[in-house]
């Protein structure tokens, strides 16, 4: 079996990861219910909502990377959840994070328009675990 790379097509066993930034409270530990929010797509998702591919070494810890001095929750969901649900996600491997990944139906630009939302709130309702709260980190992965 040769090596992983991130443009390799996402796998439906394939588990994802979603930061999601603890001071915002969308994440509820007490219910273990996640808001839709956390999948609001931010500024930055220009061409679509990141996620973390695990198979990469996308642990929690690493995907929690954010800013320092700030706490992250890492929600867990499967390929095969999002795919059951017609929603594409494709690979999109960056410098720094071979496993980076993408919904391109979740953009800023159209993160109110209904058909967003309701992708949102249908990836919050498919999680299957948050791990966390971690610290963010300012070191990019060696």
């Amino acid at each position: 079996m040769g090596e992983k790379r991130g443009t390799d097509p996402i796998r439906d066993d394939e588990v994802l990861l979603r930061r999601i930034l603890t001071s915002e409270n969308w994440y509820d530990p007490q219910t273990g219910k996640v808001e839709l929010f956390a999948f609001r797509p931010r500024k930055s998702d220009v061409d679509g909502l990141s996620l973390a591919r695990a198979d990469f070494g996308s642990a929690a810890e690493e995907a929690a990377r954010g800013r320092k001095g700030k706490e992250y929750w890492v929600a867990i969901l499967t390929a095969a959840d999002a795919r059951a649900r017609n929603i594409v996600i494709e690979p999109d491997p960056q410098p720094n994070s071979p496993g980076h990944a993408r919904i391109p139906s979740l953009t800023y630009a159209n993160r109110k328009s209904d058909a967003s939302m309701e992708t949102q709130r249908a990836l919050a309702e498919m999680v299957v675990d948050v791990k966390g709260p971690l610290p963010g980190m300012t070191e990019p992965p060696k």
